[in-house]
Parts: C-alpha cells; structure tokens; sequence
C-alpha cells in the first residue's frame, strides 16, 4: 500500500475507547501537520501511572510505547479533555476556550517566526501559526519539598524536570517533528496474546541438517537453510509448495515466527501449515494460515477431500506493515478459533471447524508469478496451558 493510499483510508477512532477505559491522560501533545498534502492530526496521551503512552493519527491507535516511571510519590494532573482542540481554532477561540484560566502570551512574530504564537497555561501550553492551532503540550506536576512543584513534559525525559514557580518561565517554542517509529504492543480494547505453555518445539534454522523436509521435487520447489534462515522457494504458479516437520503433532497451540519475502508479487504468500498428515507427493488435508506482504493481508485455507473447503482473506492493518518486510507472526490456534498477531497486537481471528483432529506443521508458500521466495526464522511451537 502507497502513503497515498494508506492516507486515503478512513480510520477507525480509538480515542472513545481509550478514554472510557484508562480515563483521561495525565498528559498530552497534540500537533497538526500535512502528509502528501493532506492533513493529519497526530497525538501522544500519556498515562505516568500505568507507564504508558497511546499514540493516535487522526484517532486511529497506532502504537504503545512502555514510559520510563516518573519519580516516586503522586502526579498532579490537570485533566483536559484532547478532543476539545482542533486544528481549526483560532487564538480567540482557545482563549474562550479556556477563560477561566490566566493565559501568558508570547507573540514569536517579534523574533525570527512570523505568523507563529504562543499561550501558556495551567500545565498547557498551545501553539499557532497564522492564527491556527498548530501544537498542544499538557504536562503534570510532581510534589518536591518546599512550596514548589515539578513539572514534566511529557517528551522530556523523566530525570529532566521544569520547576514550576508562581513566575512563569520562558517557554519554549513546541517541537513537532512527528515521532519515530517504536516497539508495537497490544493495543488497548484488543485481545491480548494468551501465556503460553511448554515449548513443544522449536528451529533456530541453524542445524547442520534441514528439520524441515520439501514436500515436492525441485522442479516445482526448493527449500534451504542460509545465514540462519530457513528459504523456502516455489517453482511452480499457484500450487502450494511446503516442507514439513515430522513432529510434534498437536491440535491446539501457540506457534510464533518470523517470516520475510522480497516479493513484491501480489499472490504471493508464505505462512505456516497445521493439522496435516504425514504424507508423499501431497498432503490429503491441512490448514495454513498465509501472509501476502504486497496485498497486505492475511488468510486462513482448509484443504479437505482434494478441494479447499475454506478461504478467507482479511487486511493487515497498514500500521502493522514493517517497512523492512519481516513479520513477527503469533499464531493461536484452539478449536475451531484462529487468532493472528503481529508484532504483538491483535490482526484478526478466524473461526473455521473443518479440521478438528491434531496434525504435524509445515511452512509454506504459494505465487502466481514463479519464482518467489520467502524465508523463516525462530519458529517455536508451544502448548495451550
């Protein structure tokens, strides 16, 4: 998916989730930018006593990021509401918005930012650019000895504090250069990953001797171990091509991966077989459940009785698309339910009971435009405790 289209897809708001869960943040910045020419709000809400942060763009929850604690002891919080500020409020307007409040007024047209405005408050700060909201910081205060409190801006490092006192200090101007991108977590309001129980098996793709066995000849695969990976190629358009593993045999569990693929071949997909049958020349029936990096989605197939009884494809939110093309994959398989992560948050679930019995694992991959590779890594089977 191009930035293009990936700004071109309406989100899903989080934020009314969030906030009927975790309450309102301790802290917030909100900054209003443009991407290819359209805009887009991006936000930070921090909660200090979950050592948490949300971060949203146009209210759809991208990540979580784990805070450093704040010092020991109670935060002083000035709760304002983050959708009460939108990008179209003027200088006038936010100080309607909050009259009750003694605004300090530092006008950057004077120095060497024309257009650019600013107004401090209690624990807020806003910023404005030709007379528009550009910029929002809220941050907390944190008791010290003495009359004084400690405040803390919310993208400043804990150890970093701002002393607060009845003079207002000069404030500087808000920096808002969009975040980097950091560890995924699960997303609030989504299933989380489930503990996992004893590890039944596991290949480093290291061993001096495949674990893994191509199911076919090398005319239509080919199935390697290099650089501590495990290269699995197809040769042959739009058959499944696979190499399986002798055990275990499960029914139930909780397989994690890593697989990659260079292709940018939309059809072409890679994942993990489950519930199969030791077989030669063909399997009678099994699950997999496949990635297609270009398309961006994920699917589940059952083949039973020489047919696919189920096919179902559902996207991969674009946020939890890695640039570098390698996805950490959980699978959780129980029953007939299906659940896929990726990078620790929740994709999708599947339901489907065409195969209810244990079976051995596999990994696989299929193209409609041969030849097309992907490769594997740290794959561990466990049990469902």
């Amino acid at each position: 998916m191009s930035l293009e289209d990936a700004l071109a897809v309406t989100p899903e708001d989080r934020r009314d989730t969030v906030l009927e869960e975790m309450g309102a943040p301790d802290a917030f910045t909100i900054s209003f930018e443009e991407l290819e020419g359209i805009p887009v709000r991006w936000e930070t809400w921090s909660y200090f006593d979950f050592n948490s942060r949300f971060d949203f763009m146009d209210g759809e929850l991208l990540w979580t990021i784990e805070l450093e604690p704040v010092s020991d002891g109670s935060i002083y919080a000035h709760f304002y509401d983050p959708r009460d500020f939108q990008a179209s409020l003027s200088v006038a307007e936010v100080r309607t918005l909050l009259s009750d409040q003694q605004l300090v007024e530092i006008d950057l047209s004077e120095g060497d930012i024309p257009g650019g405005y600013i107004l401090a408050g209690d624990q807020i700060l806003l910023g404005f650019d030709q007379d528009r909201l550009v910029y929002v910081e809220t941050f907390i205060l944190s008791p010290a000895e003495g009359d004084e409190g400690v405040g803390y801006l919310p993208t400043l490092e804990p150890e970093t504090p701002l002393t607060v006192t009845d003079t207002p200090a000069p404030v500087p101007t808000p920096n808002i250069i969009p975040l980097g991108p950091p560890t995924h977590t699960a997303v609030p309001g989504q299933p989380l990953p489930q503990p996992v129980g004893a590890l039944a098996f596991a290949d480093d793709f290291e061993s001096s001797v495949n674990l893994a066995v191509p199911l076919f000849g090398t005319e239509y695969m080919n199935y390697s171990q290099l650089d501590g990976k495990g290269r699995l190629e197809s040769n042959f358009a739009s058959g499944v091509m696979v190499a399986m593993y002798a055990a275990p045999m499960m029914q139930d569990f909780i397989a994690e991966f890593e697989i990659s693929s260079a292709s940018t071949s939309p059809g072409t997909a890679a994942g993990l077989v489950f519930r199969s049958e030791a077989a030669s020349g063909g399997l009678d029936f099994y699950y997999h459940i496949l990635l297609d990096p270009e398309q961006g989605s994920v699917e589940l197939d059952a083949w039973k009785g020489g047919q696919w009884t189920t096919r179902t494809s559902k996207p991969i939110p674009a946020i939890l698309r890695p640039d570098d093309r390698i996805y950490r994959v959980r699978i959780e398989a129980s029953g007939a339910t299906f659940r896929v992560f990726i990078d620790g948050s929740f994709v999708t679930d599947f339901t489907d009971s065409n195969l209810t019995d244990g079976g051995i694992f596999g990994l696989s991959v299929i193209t409609s435009d041969p030849p097309q590779a992907a490769t594997f890594d740290n794959l561990k089977i466990y049990e469902v405790p």
